[in-house]
């Protein structure tokens, strides 16, 4: 109980004296290479000469908005399915990212009427694969204040991949995307400044025509994943002596998981751009997590029941094995590896580097939530 005390206090002390609880900093390396697959779902006999079109147009869009966002990109393929034929054909898994593009007709009957747009879902603990976008597209005579642009809506969708990409959980995408940008009827035909961090503009190599996106987050752009430790954490004397207190007390049996964990928290900041809870709707999915995106009203403005519960039907067109996928842990039970690394760390057998690695590791997973 003494020692739980001291760790309040010496707690109290690090945050009252040291500045880096407030700071973050992200890790810099080179750009990521993304491998994505694209595949546009028709209720048409054929694929004719403009869905063709269609694939190359959106195929551009993808690739301009990873170059906004300075990451490498690579289409393995682009495929147009009869809506028939989808489930028949066999599908490449060797690809971060699948997108997954409905005909108006098959957008609608899985998606539009219940009130949504757009998906993006993420299967597993591997942030680097198991990512997928499903998004329908629009009537060529629709105005954009009926529905969402379409490309501002597949920039929208690929900004949720980016950012679990690289490392942010749920929480924090739903915040920095929905709760931190304005509204998008504010910005759609808006020109003035304070539209430019909202909005960017893309030419198409494809038909030269000028589409509006979401602009990419500063702070993330040229950033291969997310480090959650301040700078200080490799050279405070005084924080390095209380996180090998605490983790010693760990070790020892002296404080539980939870309680580490809780410890940490005074120590890691896990950022946050703004204290907004942003409302947005979820499929419950076992084994990761998806952000269904609302479209903006109804067609006329006729009112539309949101029903996520109807939407699991599209959770289908996933053309992954969602099953076979390992679930990534919300328990509050720290892994052995991160353990047997702070074991070593703590017999001054690893070097510091390596082990807050492992507690930026554990962040990423989810054990250590935005305060």
């Amino acid at each position: 109980m003494i020692q739980i005390k001291n760790l309040f206090l010496l707690s109290v002390l690090l945050a009252s004296s040291i500045s880096i609880i407030s700071n973050y900093a992200y890790a810099e390396s080179s750009p990521n290479s993304i491998s994505w697959q694209l595949t546009f779902i028709t209720d048409k006999s054929s694929c004719n000469f403009s869905e063709e079109t269609k694939i190359k147009e959106i195929e551009n869009i993808v690739k301009r908005y990873f170059q906004l966002y300075k990451m490498n990109d690579s289409l393995l393929e682009s495929n147009c399915v009869l809506s028939g034929q989808y489930f028949s054909n066999s599908n490449s898994n060797d690809v971060n990212l699948n997108i997954i593009v409905l005909d108006e007709v098959i957008g609608n009957q899985l998606m539009m009427r219940y009130g949504y747009e757009g998906l993006y879902a993420h299967y597993g603990a591997d942030r680097t694969s198991n990512h997928a976008i499903i998004i329908s597209s629009h009537s060529q005579y629709s105005s954009a204040f009926d529905n969402t642009e379409f490309p501002w809506l597949l920039s929208h969708e690929l900004s949720h991949f980016i950012l679990s990409h690289k490392g942010h959980n749920v929480e924090s995408i739903e915040r920095m995307l929905h709760a931190d940008k304005l509204q998008y009827n504010d910005c759609i035909s808006d020109f003035s400044e304070r539209c430019t961090d909202i909005k960017s503009t893309i030419t198409s190599n494809v038909s030269g025509q000028k589409f509006n996106v979401m602009s990419p987050l500063k702070q993330v752009v040229n950033q291969n994943s997310m480090s959650y430790l301040s700078d200080d954490l490799y050279s405070s004397y005084a924080v390095k002596k209380l996180l090998h207190q605490i983790t010693g007390w760990w070790i020892n049996g002296i404080i539980d998981d939870k309680f580490y964990l809780d410890a940490l928290k005074q120590i890691v900041d896990v950022p946050i751009t703004k204290n907004k809870v942003a409302k947005t709707t979820q499929l419950s999915i076992s084994n990761g997590f998806s952000i269904l995106d609302e479209i903006k009203k109804g067609k006329n403005n006729e009112k539309i029941l949101k029903n996520p519960a109807k939407m699991y039907d599209v959770l289908k067109f996933i053309p992954f094995d969602t099953h076979s996928i390992k679930s990534e842990s919300k328990s509050p039970i720290i892994p052995s590896w991160y353990k047997n690394r702070a074991m070593l760390w703590q017999n001054e057998k690893l070097e510091d580097r390596i082990f807050l690695d492992g507690v930026d590791a554990i962040v990423r997973n989810g054990l250590i939530q935005e305060n």
